[in-house]
C-alpha cells in the first residue's frame, strides 16, 4: 500500500464528485458529497441532539434503525447532488434528479436498494484522486 492510496481529495469530499462503477448500480453514476463532509457531520450531530434523551442514552447506543433513518435523511439533505443513468424501466425514460425524487428514493424503504447504492457513492467520494484530477484538468 502507498500513502497516495489512502489520501483523500478533500475538495471532492466537501464539494462532491461523480462516482461510478457502483455495486448493483447497473451503470448509474451519482454525484455526491462524502458522508464525512462538514455539512453532513453538522447535520448528523444536530439530528442526534434532537433525539429524545432516552434514545440517545439507550444501553448499547442509539438504535440502528434510528441511525439508518438519520443517514437516509443526510443522504437526501446533504450528500446526493445528482445522478445519471437512472431509468423508469428497461427502455423507459430517464429519471432526472430533483430534490423531490431524491426524497422518494432515499427515504422510502421500498427503494432501499437505491439508498444502498447512494450510500456506497457517498462513502467513496474523494477516494480516487487520480481520476478526479484527470477529470478536473480534462485529461
Amino acid at each position: 500500500m502507498f500513502l497516495t492510496d489512502v489520501e483523500l481529495n478533500t475538495q471532492a469530499v466537501e464539494a462532491g464528485e461523480w462516482v461510478d462503477d457502483l455495486p448493483d448500480g447497473d451503470g448509474i453514476r451519482i454525484r455526491a458529497r462524502s458522508l464525512n463532509c462538514k455539512l453532513a457531520t453538522i447535520a448528523r450531530d444536530k439530528k442526534v441532539r434532537a433525539l429524545p434523551s432516552k434514545v440517545r442514552k439507550a444501553p448499547g447506543g442509539i438504535p440502528s434503525e434510528t441511525m439508518e433513518r438519520i443517514t437516509a435523511e443526510i443522504l437526501h439533505e446533504v450528500c446526493i447532488l445528482d445522478w445519471d443513468g437512472l431509468f423508469e424501466s428497461a427502455g423507459g425514460p430517464a429519471v432526472p434528479y430533483s430534490p423531490e425524487t431524491a426524497a422518494k428514493l432515499l427515504l422510502d424503504d421500498r427503494y432501499r436498494p437505491f439508498r444502498d447504492i447512494a450510500l456506497v457513492a457517498a462513502t467513496r467520494v474523494g477516494q480516487n484522486r487520480d481520476e478526479t484530477v484527470e477529470e478536473a484538468t480534462g485529461n
